[in-house]
Order: structure tokens, then C-alpha cells, then sequence
């Protein structure tokens, strides 16, 4: 099982989407897949940059039963921590962006 995204540790939540598209009963075994979407640098703080991630959980029939779309703010080092775990790779624009 690859590692979690660590939710508690440099993230502040700034904003994002939810939805129920269907109902999640008693019984249900649910699982949730999430990617990141897209990793922005603070062009004003070099330390900082907003990560936004798709998260969608679906019950044991496949049906989706939760969407979230959340943008985070995270510091520089956990950007570039999350890439490196991904194996992403970078342009080396990107790569000097993130150092």
C-alpha cells in the first residue's frame, strides 16, 4: 500500500468542493482513491504553494458515493516531498521552482 498523503502535518485547508452523488448505507464497504491535480507555487512566498486534490470514494458496487476537491496550502518542502513520492517528473523549470 503506497504511503498516505499526511492530512494533519503543514496543510491548512483553503477552500474546496464536496458531494454525496449517492447515499453510503450500513454494511458498505467504500474505497477511496485521491490524485493531485495540480501543485502551484506561491509566486509572493517562496515557501509556500496550493496543492489541489481529487478525492472519490465508491461503495463494493462501483457507485460513487463521495467526490471532494480540496485546495490546500502547504509549504515548499511538503510540495516537493509529495512529488518525490508520486516519482512525478519535472521540468527542470519546475524542478528549480521547488528547490
Amino acid at each position: 500500500m503506497p504511503p498516505a498523503l499526511p492530512i494533519a502535518n503543514e496543510l491548512i485547508g483553503y477552500g474546496g468542493e464536496i458531494a454525496w452523488p449517492n447515499p453510503t448505507r450500513p454494511g458498505d464497504v467504500v474505497h477511496i482513491e485521491s490524485e493531485i491535480i495540480e501543485i502551484k507555487p506561491s509566486t509572493s512566498k517562496p515557501d509556500q504553494g496550493m496543492v489541489t486534490v481529487r478525492s472519490a470514494m465508491s461503495n463494493q458496487n462501483g457507485e460513487v458515493v463521495y467526490l471532494l476537491t480540496a485546495k490546500l496550502l502547504v509549504f515548499r518542502r511538503l510540495i516537493r516531498s509529495i512529488v518525490n513520492l508520486r516519482g512525478w517528473p519535472l521540468l527542470d523549470s519546475e524542478a528549480s521552482n521547488l528547490a
